[in-house]
């Protein structure tokens, strides 16, 4: 048993300098770029054909998702959804039958602020949003599915008919 103690600990003393020395002054150090990952959502502008684009960032759904949570709040969100526009997220735990399903609204890339779950819709600082994160409910667990929107929307934002993905 001691003599295993040794080898690693040897081992270690050797492997971690060679691991952790600078680069050869021939070698440049690779830079790594930062991308975050956007979807669009491409709602039609009520009573046009006009489709209007909103950009979502992904990582603040997932995150707006967590802020969320479970219970609703005193605007009504999160809540249920029923997922009666029968649509597909590619992700299991969201696509099966009998998934509880929760929804809530979130603005778009270059609106400032979150939906406030404790605030009455009407009164919400950022206004209306027809783009909603969607999230399944597993033993208490977040999962994020996706994001989705009306598909038509007035000019003031507000959402109406049905809902379909943002890819």
């Amino acid at each position: 048993m001691h003599f295993l103690s040794a080898l690693v600990a040897t081992t270690a003393a050797f492997a971690v300098p060679a691991l952790a020395g600078p680069l050869p002054e021939d070698v440049a150090p690779t830079k790594i770029e930062a991308r975050a990952p956007f979807v669009t959502c491409r709602p039609t502008l009520a009573g046009t054909n006009t489709v209007k684009p909103y950009r979502v960032d992904v990582a603040r759904a997932q995150s707006q998702a967590r802020v969320a949570g479970l219970k609703e709040g005193i605007s009504g969100d999160p809540h249920r959804y029923f997922n009666g526009d029968n649509l597909r997220f590619g992700v299991t735990n969201c696509d099966k039958a009998g998934s509880i399903l929760l929804e809530y609204p979130i603005y778009w890339v270059g609106k400032n602020g979150d939906w406030q779950k404790d605030v009455k819709t009407e009164k919400q600082p950022g206004g209306a949003t027809p783009i909603r994160t969607v999230y399944a409910n597993v033993n208490g667990a977040i999962i994020f599915c996706g994001v989705m929107t009306h598909s038509s929307v007035t000019a003031e934002n507000q959402g109406t008919q049905r809902f379909q993905r943002c890819t």
